[in-house]
């Protein structure tokens, strides 16, 4: 581990930095900089890692509190736009102007302030009203600070976690003395109809039996589940609670006895969890791919299946000559380009695939083409072979569009373009059924006389359309669109 100085331990404007959030207070985006600060500087942790490590600690310390907090990625989001904020005036720090100084000056009150994460409904939705006037107390003079545990309180929540859990103990006690009452009037007819045909027999007849008692033997509850009806449930998107309901009633309905079937969530849960690997695994082993393979990426930010933040998804696939499967959609820790190397090598180590591929689609960004941490690079590494680099064509062109459309419009102050944006919210007032092709303008219609190539566009863009097929949509709509704007109808295949 590297030697921590005095410098690198020490944060303008914010002091030294700290591991953990120290004090008996709601803390103060100083103290959660400081958090932030010696994550990503001292122990080299990436922003997004960083701040997801400070803001956990801040929703810890709230949820001692027992204040109703938002989201960890909205506290996510605001602790990055203070570092930022942070950041840009440390790079202007030699800059002494009078705004300089009067931004830093703001700062640095507002770092002393609360790093109010509170939800904003929770003054409203807080019943304890001491929780209510320490919340206003944290965001205005700081005078009060959390004590110890309540431990009455916690009792009292204890109890109230455990009571759902004693009632579902007390129901399946009382519906096994009902089984077992059940159980029991069965095996009295039972010994009642023997008794009655040992008297109809003649004493000749009759032979003594050795065995005990007749007693009842609980049948196995039957299986409900299969592959298909699995899959769609997980087509349906049907969670295993609401699927036993569903099926219980179903049954019901068809005449069964539901105490003779298996249906609770936990049996649906672990067979759905079967079934779903055995499908896995049966499309592994019918995949077999001689040919060689190009193998696909494009990371996504994707809600987390256990909970409401947003995380990195990294869709892999590959394809070849009448050949295309998806590898997986794997979670990464962050969107590095080691990361997503490592996702990609490993997905093509489990599918035993990882010497028919012979080059790599991506799109155009650091994370992938980047020169010392690239995913490309770093894939090229783990294989110990040469690929073929077949950057997206969609991101080239659009980085050559953009380039035309700077020089014709001007370069855009944010990252969307505002005359796009504009037509975008104005579309729905536009009559679509009235409108005008470029031949009908008559702008357009002096421009196109100099042009002598026109009809050959539209021919070539109809024999495209009915020659081939396109594999995205987006490429039927430009040479649809082209056709019309220049007064043609594009054919329908």
């Amino acid at each position: 581990m590297a030697e921590v100085t005095r410098s690198s331990s020490q944060a303008w404007l914010i002091g030294p930095v700290s591991h953990k959030i120290q004090g008996m207070k709601l803390p103060t985006s100083r103290q959660v900089l400081s958090v932030f600060l010696h994550q990503h500087k001292i122990l080299g942790q990436t922003i997004r890692d960083s701040s997801r490590y400070a803001v956990r600690e801040v929703l810890h310390l709230w949820a001692m509190a027992r204040i109703p907090t938002t989201v960890e990625w909205n506290a996510i989001v605001k602790l990055e736009e203070m570092f930022h904020r942070w950041q840009k005036l440390k790079k202007n720090i030699n800059c002494r102007t009078a705004t300089q100084i009067a931004n830093e000056s703001a700062l640095n009150e507002d770092l002393d302030k609360l790093f109010d994460v509170a939800h904003a409904n929770a003054l409203t939705m807080i019943t304890i009203d001491e929780d209510r006037a320490f919340l206003e107390d944290q965001r205005g003079p700081r005078i009060g600070f959390m004590a110890g545990v309540d431990t009455v309180l916690s009792a009292k929540e204890e109890r109230k976690a455990k009571r759902p859990k004693r009632h579902e103990y007390l129901k399946s006690v009382q519906d096994e003395r009902k089984r077992a009452s059940m159980v029991t009037d069965v095996a009295a007819e039972l010994i009642s109809d023997e008794e009655s045909d040992t008297d109809a027999v003649n004493a000749d007849e009759f032979e003594p039996c050795c065995s005990s008692s007749p007693t009842h033997t609980r049948s196995r509850p039957a299986p409900v589940m299969t592959p298909e009806l699995s899959a769609a449930l997980d087509r349906s998107n049907v969670s295993n609670r609401k699927a036993t309901f569903v099926l219980a009633e179903t049954a019901r309905s068809l005449g069964h006895n539901v105490m003779d079937l298996a249906l609770n969530p936990e049996s649906i849960r672990t067979s759905r969890l079967k079934f779903r690997e055995q499908s896995a695994q049966a499309v592994k082993a019918d995949f077999h791919a001689c040919a060689p393979l190009v193998v696909h990426w494009d990371g996504k930010m994707l809600p987390d299946l256990t909970g409401s933040e947003l995380v990195d998804r990294l869709p892999i696939l590959v394809s070849g000559f009448d050949t295309e499967q998806l590898l997986g959609v794997p979670k990464l820790p962050n969107g590095t380009g080691e990361a997503v190397s490592h996702a990609a090598v490993t997905m093509l180590h489990e599918w035993k695939i990882q010497d028919q591929v012979k080059a790599m689609t991506f799109d155009t960004t650091a994370a992938n083409n980047g020169r010392k941490s690239g995913a490309c690079g770093a894939i090229e590494t783990r294989l110990d072979k040469n690929l073929l680099y077949l950057a997206c064509r969609h991101h080239i062109h659009e980085i050559v569009v953009g380039d035309v459309f700077k020089h014709c419009f001007g370069a855009s102050s944010g990252p969307e373009i505002g005359l796009f944006r504009r037509f975008h919210d104005y579309w729905p007032c536009i009559d679509k059924s009235q409108f005008q092709t470029a031949v009908d303008d008559a702008f357009c219609a002096e421009v196109f006389t100099k042009l002598t190539n026109l009809k050959e566009v539209v021919a070539f863009a109809k024999q495209v359309l009915l020659s081939s097929h396109q594999p995205r949509d987006d490429y039927r709509e430009l040479l649809e669109s082209t056709i019309i704007f220049l007064g043609d109808t594009p054919p329908r295949v």
